[in-house]
């Protein structure tokens, strides 16, 4: 995405990844190597080298925030309300 935004000529100098995870937040900070994470191939890695750059930004975003949980797993109908209030979408 960022790619696609800079190819059309939009400036964009930081890109901000929001993750409800923990672990998913230090191990893109943290480049030291963990038994637990050794089956995570060489190649996506690249996500630590773009964060120590200054590419990407993660930041924590609370899982009642998260608007990426309508799109990705079954949800019950409130929480589901709640993400289409996030991003400004109501029923008639």
């Amino acid at each position: 995405m960022r790619g696609l935004v800079i190819e059309l000529g939009i400036p964009q100098a930081t890109t901000v990844v929001f993750s409800d995870s923990q672990s998913a937040i230090h191990l893109t900070k943290n480049d030291a190597y963990y038994s637990k994470t050794k089956h995570i191939s060489i190649k996506y890695h690249y996500v630590r080298d773009t964060v120590a750059v200054g590419e990407i930004v993660v930041k924590k975003i609370h899982t009642s925030e998260n608007l990426a949980d309508m799109l990705t797993k079954p949800l019950p109908i409130a929480k589901f309300e709640h993400c289409l209030d996030l991003v400004s979408i109501h029923s008639i």
